[in-house]
């Protein structure tokens, strides 16, 4: 170009190499230097980041120009999803059960005495009607208590205790045992009970 060909041909127009990237001017033609994550003859091209699936499995990648983004799947963080999320962390299990971590969720292992899906629900081991003989039943945290009344004895109050075992009768009474009491039968000329 010129009078004498000394001006060089520009090849490079504005707009000609996409994406901001670079045009150089050759000989016979131009050369596009593309940004990084661009390719093509004009840097058209925007390599597919996501082709590898960095984002593990069930998340989705988003490509950007040189770059991704991760949206995790339900259960799993990290930059590409790969820290797969202990929700027992969070000790959300509750009277001593413990956590078992699951993916994307957790399970509670209830003692004995509670239930529910984290262990929040007292059983009342009184409804069973465990305690015999009228005798109170005092439900507790993991099992049940029974406040025997008079004469009566066991963890369910189910023993009748033998009054006459002391021999509370006198001038040779009979002693006859009774559910929860005694009785004396007296010989003549004794009275009482």
């Amino acid at each position: 170009m010129g009078r004498l060909c000394e001006i060089p041909i520009s090849h490079c127009v504005d707009g000609l190499c996409h994406h901001g990237s670079k045009c150089v001017d050759l000989p016979r033609g131009f050369k596009c230097h593309c940004l990084p994550g661009l390719t093509g003859r004009f840097c058209e091209v925007n390599i597919d980041d996501c082709e590898e699936k960095p984002c593990g499995i069930l998340s989705i990648c988003k490509d950007t120009v040189n770059g991704y983004n991760c949206f995790c799947a339900p259960g799993f963080i990290g930059n590409n999803c790969e820290v797969e999320v202990n929700e027992c962390l969070s000790q959300p299990c509750h009277n001593g059960a413990s956590c078992s971590d699951e993916l994307n969720a957790f399970s509670c292992l209830c003692p004995i005495g509670v239930t529910g899906d984290y262990c929040e629900i007292n059983i009342d081991e009184c409804l069973s009607g465990p305690c015999r003989h009228n005798s109170t039943c005092l439900d507790l945290a993991n099992g049940y208590e029974c406040v025997c009344l008079p004469g009566f004895t066991g963890a369910g109050c189910e023993l009748d205790i033998d009054e006459c075992a002391s021999s509370p009768c006198k001038n040779g009474a009979t002693c006859i045992d009774q559910p929860g009491n005694y009785h004396c039968q007296c010989v003549a000329p004794f009275k009482g009970q």
